[in-house]
């Protein structure tokens, strides 16, 4: 009745035999699980649950990692991203991986997965939540590395060559603004701070501290687009905030290579002992 059995036939199922294996609940607990993967399978468009399914080069199509990656990744979020009739905990990890690549509307990616938009929001929601609790404290933040790795495995002999003073003690970070670009907002004072007359639209700034070698240390922010919140004041505010206790983790002559957005911040960093090499400006009547 309505795809159940009903409680008549649930009653009816006695295990006369004392040698079998098999009792009410454990039958009760193979149907629901079989009942459960077949609505998960039925009409479906896109299997993520399978490693025979997909291949490792439409893995990557689809989330930008391959096949071992993915599996990782997977391993943070299993144990506090439940399976749902719908989804699997791997189908929310590819969900949210594929909206992040694609930036299509939860429209079409209901349409790709199968599931409804309601349905695709939660698994959106519930593995970066997921992520932010136990993957990121690991992979990002000047807490997840300390300041000896940077110097040691982080650091390109070029740079210490350019920049160092030869101790090879110094950590040598590359810092410089970004942005992501949003949807204008519904919300006028959200509209009005969040607008950048630099690029001419809305978006937020991330600042992205990484390494010689390329490695992230820190991604600090979201910061709003408007013309104050520029690279130098977002530096400051990092510093004035102690953002993942930066200011622990940076020590005397520690080297910061930034660009001209960073002028108006080169006293702050003179005072806590921190060398910014920046490109030279113009002297006047020069152009080139």
């Amino acid at each position: 009745m309505d795809d159940n059995f009903t409680e008549d036939a649930i009653s009816k199922i006695n295990c006369t035999n004392d040698n079998v294996l098999l009792n009410r609940s454990s039958i009760m607990d193979l149907l629901k699980k079989l009942r459960s993967t077949a609505i998960q399978n039925e009409q479906s468009r896109i299997d993520l649950d399978t490693d025979k399914m997909l291949s490792d080069s439409d893995v990557i199509n689809l989330t930008r990692i391959n096949k071992d990656n993915f599996n990782d990744l997977h391993s943070y979020i299993k144990d506090l991203v439940r399976n749902t009739p719908t989804r699997s905990t791997r189908t929310s990890l590819g969900i949210f991986l594929f909206k992040l690549k694609s930036g299509i509307s939860n429209k079409v990616l209901s349409t790709i997965f199968n599931i409804s938009r309601s349905s695709l929001r939660r698994a959106i929601s519930c593995v970066r939540q997921a992520l932010v609790k136990n993957f990121i404290p690991e992979n990002l933040g000047f807490k997840h590395i300390s300041h000896d790795d940077v110097v040691n495995q982080h650091t390109r002999p070029l740079a210490q060559t350019l920049f160092g003073d030869g101790t090879n003690t110094q950590a040598i970070l590359v810092l410089d603004g970004t942005y992501i670009y949003i949807q204008k907002s519904g919300n006028f004072h959200f509209q009005r701070r969040s607008y950048s007359l630099h690029k001419g639209r809305p978006l937020v700034k991330p600042m992205v501290v990484v390494t010689t070698t390329g490695y992230f240390c820190d991604c600090s922010g979201t910061i709003l687009g408007r013309l104050q919140n520029n690279d130098a004041a977002i530096l400051k505010h990092m510093f004035n905030t102690n953002v993942e206790d930066i200011k622990e983790w940076v020590q005397d002559n520690d080297i910061f290579v930034v660009d001209r957005g960073f002028r108006d911040s080169l006293e702050l960093l003179d005072d806590l002992g921190i060398k910014a090499q920046m490109p030279s400006f113009l002297s006047k009547g020069q152009n080139r």
